[in-house]
């Protein structure tokens, strides 16, 4: 079984209301560990959208029986974003 292509959308709509929900908290700058820069929850979520290793890692999960598509869209979905 691999994600069809609209459960992929699903979670890319989670995403996207997720940052529209709180788009101060989605664009605060913040540090990785281990980095000398700065980046926002935005520019993560979009670094991690573009290929599809997010995607087989929710595929795997649910292959485990770890969770279904909507149980993963709903925690996406439901993002708290960290207060300064």
């Amino acid at each position: 079984m691999s994600l069809s292509p609209e459960d992929k959308q699903k979670l890319r709509d989670a995403f996207q209301r997720a940052l529209e929900r709180d788009p101060a908290g989605a664009d605060r700058p913040f540090t990785l560990e281990g980095m000398n820069a700065s980046v926002t929850h935005r520019h993560l979520i979009a670094n991690t959208l573009k290929g599809d290793h997010f995607f087989d890692s929710v595929e795997v999960l649910i292959k485990e029986g770890k969770g279904t598509i909507d149980d993963y869209v709903k925690q996406v979905e439901n993002i708290k974003f960290p207060k300064p």
